[in-house]
């Protein structure tokens, strides 16, 4: 009887150890299809949340090509520039400032309060803010520079379109550029940027800039984003906005981890203990 029993705790251990790698291997694979289930429901939200913010910039750069339209009907100016800009600003609320760039020289914005930094300021000839100008010049259309902390103070993307206008035989000439301003923090709240906090996330926006690789953040919610964050891309005219985000508790909390451990052991001794009972009770039916 001490041999069976000799025998069945030795066979009991080989089938725990057994339980362990079997069972371990069911809890690991159950908690990587835990956290594939979640990436995809964070991108799934990523993606919501990108292709709000795409929308409302689309809804928001309007006033850029009004302001182009009435240039082009009065390449002179805009009369009474400050009434159409302020009715403009009125509808399109995420604009903080409307401007006119004649030959690329900031001369006419509005409101002026706040933004009299800005004036006389030369796009083309800025060095480290003029590539986004000069790509709109040459591509003949709309960029966006940006979001940058402005140097009338704030956060923001500066929305830049090309004006041409005919001349009297007809060729058209590169007059200057309309600019909006627009309120980056309120576009993103306007996009829903809380739902992302609500829903438990980490995450952060940044921006590779115009012929450039390194990714800039302006927004940011909680610890820094790792190389497991869920990314996805914001496309904007030439230019590309990163969203990167991680649940606040991980993919995989300590807690479930540990609760996934404590079953895998528990299964484990179990099938050791009923193959142990398994054989005694065999050895003494015989």
């Amino acid at each position: 009887m001490t041999q069976v029993r000799s025998l069945a705790r030795r066979t009991a251990v080989v089938v725990t150890l057994l339980g362990l790698i079997v069972f371990g291997g069911f809890g690991w694979s159950y908690l990587l299809n835990l956290k594939e289930v979640r990436q995809h429901a964070a991108s799934v939200l990523g993606q919501s949340f990108a292709l709000r913010v795409v929308e409302r910039f689309h809804e928001t750069v309007g006033p850029v090509f009004m302001l182009a339209t009435m240039v082009q009907r009065s390449p002179g100016g805009v009369p009474n520039f400050d009434a159409a800009a302020a009715e403009l600003i009125y509808e399109f609320p995420l604009i903080r400032a409307l401007e006119l760039a004649p030959g690329g020289v900031v001369t006419t914005v509005y409101p002026l309060d706040g933004n009299e930094t800005i004036l006389g300021h030369d796009l083309l000839k800025d060095r480290e803010r003029n590539k986004e100008a000069h790509a709109a010049l040459v591509k003949r259309q709309m960029t966006l520079a940006g979001p940058f902390e402005l140097k009338q103070g704030g956060v923001g993307a500066v929305a830049r379109y090309p004006i041409f206008v005919r001349g009297v035989k007809g060729k058209s000439s590169f007059w200057g550029f309309s600019i909006a301003v627009i309120n980056v923090p309120e576009l993103l709240a306007i996009a829903g940027e809380m739902e992302l906090e609500r829903a438990g996330y980490d995450y952060s926006l940044c921006r590779v800039p115009l012929g450039g690789s390194e990714c800039k953040a302006f927004a940011r919610q909680g610890k820094a984003v790792t190389d497991d964050s869920i990314v996805v891309r914001i496309g904007l005219p030439n230019n590309n906005w990163l969203l990167s985000l991680v649940p606040t508790a991980g993919w995989i909390s300590s807690f479930e981890r540990m609760l996934v451990l404590g079953l895998v052991l528990i299964a484990a001794l179990a099938a050791g203990a009923a193959q142990f009972l398994l054989l005694v009770r065999a050895s003494e039916a015989d």
